[in-house]
């Protein structure tokens, strides 16, 4: 249905105007997500995505991706990863074949003819990817698609506090989370179990670094 929750399917959604755009929040699993009449067309999030500079030059984005690989890197039997959603530099890829993985980068503007491991990858990564999900029980498919049978997912967002009806809008108005025009898709640990549970896979960690691990 057009206004049921897209991590859940819930049709109880409470809408919210917010600046230009209109937002839902599901009243079962609480995620918010915004309406599909107000999601940025093909062409301008091409362009969005385009502005970003995530290079490994940068120290900085650099120690933040070592800092991503090593919640992972005790992990047995993990040699080939998949990252989901490479953008137009790649560079967790090249730090993680840097690192003596075999790793490959597939992004549906960027490199969308990457083809994924025969068997499954034994780990995909999802980093700073999700909020821009406008259909979650889709890519969560699509990710699954690419795990090996016991294979993980490492995915990094944001998600949203637990706060009261009221209060929830108020610190997401203000919220800098919200304020890239592509961030789409905004999960609460429920939601984010509900639409990774659609796609077999289950949250075994939520790590104080708003890292979430599933096992397939």
């Amino acid at each position: 249905m057009e206004n049921s929750c897209v991590f859940c399917l819930e049709t109880a959604v409470i809408e919210k105007n917010l600046g230009d755009k209109k937002y839902s929040q599901c009243t079962s699993c609480n995620g918010v997500f915004v309406n599909r009449e107000f999601l940025p067309d093909v062409d301008a999030e091409k362009r969005r995505y385009e502005l970003h500079q995530n290079t490994l030059e940068d120290t900085g984005y650099r120690t933040y991706l070592e800092s991503f690989i090593n919640i992972f890197s005790s992990f047995p039997d993990i040699h080939t990863i998949f990252d989901y959603g490479c953008g137009p530099f790649p560079a967790l890829v090249q730090l993680l074949n840097d690192h003596g993985y075999d790793a490959r980068g597939w992004d549906p503007f960027f490199a969308p003819d990457t083809e994924r491991y025969e068997n499954g990858a034994d780990l995909v990564t999802c980093l700073e990817v999700a909020e821009h999900f406008f259909n979650p029980r889709k890519d969560f498919a699509l990710i699954s698609n690419c795990i090996r049978s016991d294979g993980y997912l490492v995915l990094g967002t944001h998600p949203l506090p637990q706060l009261s009806e009221q209060n929830i809008w108020n610190y997401f108005n203000s919220w800098w989370y919200r304020q890239d025009t592509t961030h789409v898709s905004f999960y609460t640990e429920k939601s984010l179990e509900c639409v990774a549970a659609s796609a077999g896979l289950t949250l075994i960690n939520h790590t104080e670094a708003n890292i979430f691990i599933f096992k397939k």
